[in-house]
Protein backbone atom coordinates (compact mmCIF):
# COMPACT_ATOMS: atom_id res chain seq x y z
CA UNK A 1 0.00 0.00 0.00
CA UNK A 2 1.69 3.35 -1.44
CA UNK A 3 0.95 6.68 0.46
CA UNK A 4 1.00 9.32 -2.16
CA UNK A 5 4.01 6.86 -3.96
CA UNK A 6 5.77 6.81 -0.72
CA UNK A 7 5.46 3.15 0.35
CA UNK A 8 5.59 1.74 3.32
CA UNK A 9 7.33 2.96 5.79
CA UNK A 10 8.58 1.40 8.45
CA UNK A 11 10.53 2.28 11.71
CA UNK A 12 13.65 1.05 10.40
CA UNK A 13 13.35 3.51 6.92
CA UNK A 14 12.38 6.40 8.89
CA UNK A 15 15.59 6.11 11.52
CA UNK A 16 17.64 5.69 8.26
CA UNK A 17 15.89 9.07 6.76
CA UNK A 18 16.28 10.75 9.99
CA UNK A 19 20.13 9.99 10.18
CA UNK A 20 20.74 10.65 6.71
CA UNK A 21 19.05 13.66 7.12
CA UNK A 22 21.13 14.83 10.20
CA UNK A 23 24.56 14.39 8.97
CA UNK A 24 23.66 16.19 5.89
CA UNK A 25 23.13 19.37 8.27
CA UNK A 26 26.12 18.38 10.83
CA UNK A 27 28.29 21.04 8.70
CA UNK A 28 25.65 24.04 8.90
CA UNK A 29 24.95 23.21 12.37
CA UNK A 30 28.14 23.05 13.26
CA UNK A 31 29.72 26.35 12.09
CA UNK A 32 26.14 28.07 13.30
CA UNK A 33 26.76 28.32 16.45
CA UNK A 34 30.19 30.42 16.76
CA UNK A 35 32.39 30.56 19.80
CA UNK A 36 32.91 34.53 19.61
CA UNK A 37 31.23 35.32 22.93
CA UNK A 38 33.11 32.67 24.31
CA UNK A 39 36.92 34.11 22.53
CA UNK A 40 36.16 37.70 23.58
CA UNK A 41 35.21 37.03 27.28
CA UNK A 42 38.63 34.74 27.51
CA UNK A 43 40.57 37.22 25.33
CA UNK A 44 39.00 40.16 27.94
CA UNK A 45 40.22 38.13 30.78
CA UNK A 46 43.50 37.80 30.16
CA UNK A 47 43.98 41.09 29.36
CA UNK A 48 42.33 43.02 32.08
CA UNK A 49 42.56 40.48 34.85
CA UNK A 50 45.25 38.06 34.14
CA UNK A 51 48.03 40.01 32.38
CA UNK A 52 47.87 42.59 34.98
CA UNK A 53 48.65 40.05 37.97
CA UNK A 54 51.15 38.54 36.22
CA UNK A 55 52.54 41.95 35.51
CA UNK A 56 52.49 43.31 39.18
CA UNK A 57 54.09 39.88 40.71
CA UNK A 58 56.85 40.28 37.96
CA UNK A 59 57.79 43.84 39.50
CA UNK A 60 56.86 42.87 43.38
CA UNK A 61 59.99 39.50 41.98
CA UNK A 62 62.05 42.42 40.88
CA UNK A 63 61.65 44.34 43.74
CA UNK A 64 62.65 41.11 45.79
CA UNK A 65 65.65 40.71 43.78
CA UNK A 66 67.03 44.30 44.04
CA UNK A 67 66.38 44.22 48.00
CA UNK A 68 68.35 41.46 47.73
CA UNK A 69 70.95 42.86 46.06
CA UNK A 70 71.01 46.07 48.39
CA UNK A 71 71.51 43.67 51.20
CA UNK A 72 74.01 41.13 49.61
CA UNK A 73 76.05 44.27 48.81
CA UNK A 74 75.02 46.57 51.75
CA UNK A 75 76.56 43.99 54.54
CA UNK A 76 79.29 42.81 52.78
CA UNK A 77 81.00 42.45 56.30
CA UNK A 78 78.16 40.27 57.48
CA UNK A 79 78.06 36.70 56.38
CA UNK A 80 74.57 36.36 57.63
CA UNK A 81 73.10 39.17 56.58
CA UNK A 82 74.90 38.82 52.85
CA UNK A 83 73.59 34.97 52.90
CA UNK A 84 69.66 36.78 53.57
CA UNK A 85 70.58 38.82 50.57
CA UNK A 86 71.74 35.99 48.56
CA UNK A 87 68.70 34.12 49.40
CA UNK A 88 66.26 36.80 48.44
CA UNK A 89 67.94 37.47 45.48
CA UNK A 90 67.38 33.77 44.34
CA UNK A 91 63.47 34.18 45.06
CA UNK A 92 63.54 36.95 43.05
CA UNK A 93 65.00 34.91 39.98
CA UNK A 94 62.45 32.51 40.77
CA UNK A 95 59.28 34.45 40.84
CA UNK A 96 60.78 35.96 37.37
CA UNK A 97 61.12 33.24 35.96
CA UNK A 98 58.05 31.90 36.85
CA UNK A 99 56.16 34.89 35.59
CA UNK A 100 58.38 34.75 32.66
CA UNK A 101 57.13 31.46 32.33
CA UNK A 102 53.19 32.27 32.63
CA UNK A 103 53.15 34.80 30.13
CA UNK A 104 55.39 32.34 27.75
CA UNK A 105 52.53 29.27 28.12
CA UNK A 106 49.94 31.87 27.81
CA UNK A 107 51.34 32.57 24.60
CA UNK A 108 51.60 29.35 23.18
CA UNK A 109 48.30 28.33 24.30
CA UNK A 110 46.83 31.53 22.37
CA UNK A 111 48.84 30.46 19.31
CA UNK A 112 47.40 26.72 19.43
CA UNK A 113 44.06 28.22 19.77
CA UNK A 114 44.00 30.59 17.03
CA UNK A 115 45.53 27.43 14.57
CA UNK A 116 42.62 25.61 15.19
Amino acid sequence: MALLGVGIVTPRKLLKKFIITSISFLPSIGFAATIEPVTTLVNNISKFILMPLVYGMFGIATLVFVWGVRGFIGSADDAEARGKGAQQMLWGILGMTVMIGAVVLKNIIEGTVKIL
